[in-house]
């Protein structure tokens, strides 16, 4: 097992900006990615600042487990 520490940064982009990036790069192939996320009936996990999480690409499940550390950092 091994601690991994995320940070992430989430930005909300308008259309044309979107357009701009999409159109900016040669992608080869697209994927679908599904995220399921799962909690208690009384939102446990949400409680403890924390998500469970499937996520499936093609044929492969990652399953992942997040908890806040503090307002930028997650441990994954």
């Amino acid at each position: 097992m091994y601690d991994n520490i995320e940070r992430e940064l989430k930005l909300l982009i308008n259309k044309q900006v979107y357009d701009n990036i999409m159109n900016s790069y040669d992608f080869h192939k697209s994927i679908i990615q599904t995220n399921t996320y799962f909690d208690t009936a009384n939102q446990d996990v949400k409680k403890q600042h924390g998500a469970v999480r499937i996520r499936t690409i093609e044929n492969k499940k990652i399953f992942t487990l997040k908890i806040k550390k503090d307002e930028y950092t997650h441990y994954e």
